[in-house]
């Protein structure tokens, strides 16, 4: 809890500045599918991700920020279920979606899940002292200092968060890319032209007085 109080105070304050890199996101993804598969195991859940995209941002952030989501689906879906990241690319942004089936959250109560320490029934109380209503308000935080959006939809036994995220200019770079491969050949200035050697002529000898 402490922890995640002084990451929220740092926010508000705004001292937390992500670094600007390229990231494919898929490869966050899939690290920490790894690192909750035996979770996933003792529940008999599936974990499986979809897609992939490059965004721009700070990739511990971006680690945490997909942790977050990850460890809240898992909490709330029930055995035997499967838990589906989908990562699509929409113009300039990254859109990552991680759906998990379970109970529904009430419509009424959808706007405030990204507040701090609220709750929106006991059943779905996150029980770790250590995400004790702070983990999705972290999200929200890590998203906005990127600037992105998050949201949630839940509905037909389905829950969606999806976080939309810069993408990374891969259109700028390649269209640099392909004006230095269209560069016409150097051409040589005029103090190098005349130094190539002119051939010699041809003297004749003139009549003998």
């Amino acid at each position: 809890i402490i922890d995640g109080m002084l990451f929220l105070a740092m926010s508000d304050n705004g001292l937390v500045l992500p670094t600007k890199e390229k990231v494919e996101m898929r490869s966050v993804v899939e690290k920490l599918l790894e690192y909750y598969q035996l979770l996933a195991d003792d529940t008999g859940l599936k974990l499986q991700v979809i897609g992939h995209g490059e965004v721009r941002g700070d990739r511990t952030m971006l680690d945490r920020m997909v942790s977050n989501l990850l460890s809240n689906a898992i909490r709330y879906t029930p055995s035997g279920g499967t838990i589906s990241v989908k990562i699509e690319s929409y113009g300039s942004m990254i859109s990552l979606s991680v759906q998990n089936p379970g109970e529904e959250i009430a419509a009424e109560h959808l706007p405030r899940l990204f507040d701090r320490f609220y709750r929106v029934d006991p059943a779905r109380r996150e029980s770790s002292t250590n995400n004790a209503g702070l983990g999705l308000a972290i999200v929200k935080s890590l998203v906005d200092a990127h600037g992105g959006t998050v949201g949630c939809v839940s509905a037909a036994g389905r829950t969606t968060f999806t976080i939309s995220l810069p993408a990374w200019p891969v259109a700028r770079s390649r269209r640099a890319t392909a004006r230095g491969a269209r560069r016409p050949p150097r051409r040589r200035s005029r103090a190098a032209s005349a130094r190539v050697a002119k051939p010699a002529s041809t003297c004749r000898a003139g009549p003998r007085g």
